[in-house]
């Protein structure tokens, strides 16, 4: 069977060698989760190919296979290839030594599976250095490890700068940028930036950086400082590391073969020197939501926030059209009311008219302007009979009022009569004429009220 030409991601998974069951995969890395891809393609001699006979006679070894991988619904069956990586260590030197291992040696194989085996040189190398980094963990540790550090110098020592925190962010963020999911050889940018060449310059130039800005601090020390380099590079690393690091065997290694003037060559300067700045605060803050992933609760609650708004919506929305659905049948139930009402009227003020001939009504079919006309008459005659009985009102007053007037102008008279005869009759003791004629004009003037046939109250003296 010919290499398939489709696109197929690599896969990785872990062979150990169980002294009852014999070998065996232990987990996959690079597929789906509560997928197998040995159960799905068939590959029972997997374990068996990885791990070969005779290798646990070698420190490291290496095996190559090949697989047939079965058809799915868009790839017809094709061949796959393996390359594996066997180590071995001493059981005594694990750290944390598992109960099934009952045997003097443990022994596991990192195995890689890929469509092509035109690389299988490269990737030899890397299976290589994986392998020998695990092994060298003595853990015997796919699981994560949690450490803690108790000591409060050690975290200070060990926490990054400013600068350390910018570059590492502008490193992460340029492979993200650039990582392929289907090539992860190769940017998807087909470019340098991201590729695996520009990762190892990157670490190569910030170590350079530290070792030629630990000598210029050293020089520094028993020199004045150069009118080149501007003050104390180191302040862009972590001091507290540098100065325990100082007190190691590797900076006396270091110290005692390198050159002291290394800063000539290599500039000693960070290599994202400087102040904080607002991207670098933009940065981390972007890199922060994509560690937490808040970007997907904060989508979720979005999505829950809108789900409730649309919800409450319609109900309003239906409470509203409902009260105007009661309000428009409650205008109904009026105006059929109000035309029941106008047609029994109509109705009672018809039923004295004369018939025909034949039995049936002679009277023209009902005007709808009747009921108009009738109201107007009635307006009408309301208007009329109103304005008589404010006439009369008025004419009554009137009347009154003329009667008032002229009997004060009697009474005023008798006044003064009774002034010139006062002193006649007020040694008799005679009653005075003017008194009683105040009285006699009193009496003649009281009013009577009296109801004429109109309703209308009139005013007589």
């Amino acid at each position: 069977m010919a290499p398939s030409s489709s696109s197929f991601a690599p896969i990785v998974c872990v062979v150990g060698f169980h002294h009852a069951r014999g070998p065996e995969i232990e987990s996959w890395f690079g597929v789906e989760d509560g997928t197998d891809p040995a159960a799905d393609n068939d590959w029972s001699f997997l374990p068996f190919m990885a791990l070969s006979d005779g290798a646990h006679a070698s420190t490291e070894d290496f095996s190559y296979f090949t697989l047939r991988r079965r058809a799915t619904e868009t790839s017809p069956p094709t061949s796959v290839f393996g390359i594996s990586c066997t180590r071995q260590i001493d059981a005594n030197q694990l750290h944390n030594r598992p109960a099934d291992v009952t045997r003097s040696t443990v022994q596991k194989a990192v195995v890689a599976i890929a469509d092509s085996p035109q690389f299988f040189g490269q990737l030899r190398e890397k299976l290589s250095m994986v392998t020998g980094a695990w092994f060298a963990q003595k853990y015997g540790e796919l699981d994560q490890v949690t450490i803690s550090i108790t000591s409060s110098s050690l975290r200070t020592a060990l926490a990054l700068s400013a600068a350390d925190r910018r570059w590492i962010d502008f490193l992460s963020t340029t492979v993200h940028d650039t990582w392929d999911e289907a090539y992860p050889s190769r940017p998807k940018t087909m470019g340098y930036m991201g590729s695996e060449e520009f990762i190892r310059l990157q670490f190569e130039e910030y170590l350079l950086a530290l070792l030629s800005t630990t000598k210029y601090h050293l020089y520094l020390q028993s020199h004045p400082p150069l009118p080149s380099i501007e003050g104390d590079p180191t302040t862009d690393f972590n001091p507290d590391f540098l100065s325990h690091w100082q007190q190691t065997s590797s900076f006396a290694l270091f110290n005692s073969n390198t050159e002291s003037h290394l800063f000539d060559i290599v500039e000693p300067r960070h290599p994202t020197a400087g102040n904080l700045s607002f991207e670098d605060i933009q940065r981390r803050f972007a890199m922060q939501i994509q560690t937490l992933h808040l970007d997907e609760r904060l989508a979720t609650s979005k999505e829950a926030l809108n789900k409730h708004l649309a919800t409450g919506h319609k109900k309003v929305s239906t409470a509203f059209s409902n009260l105007w659905a009661d309000i428009e049948a409650m205008r109904e139930a009026q105006r059929k009311r109000a035309e029941a009402a106008h047609v029994a009227a109509l109705k009672d003020g018809k039923e004295g008219t004369g018939t025909g001939t034949n039995g049936t009504s002679s009277s023209p079919p009902p005007d709808p302007n009747a009921k108009l006309r009738v109201d107007l008459t009635a307006a009408q005659v309301s208007v009329q009979a109103a304005g008589q009985k404010a006439g009369a009102y008025i004419s009554s007053w009137g009347a009154w009022a003329s009667e008032r007037r002229r009997g004060w102008a009697e009474g005023r008279a008798n006044t003064r009569n009774e002034d010139v005869g006062a002193g006649a009759g007020a040694g008799a003791g005679e009653k005075s004429p003017g008194k009683l004629a105040r009285w006699n004009s009193s009496a003649s003037g009281k009013m009577k009220e009296e109801k004429g046939g109109d309703g209308i109250g009139r005013l007589d003296a």
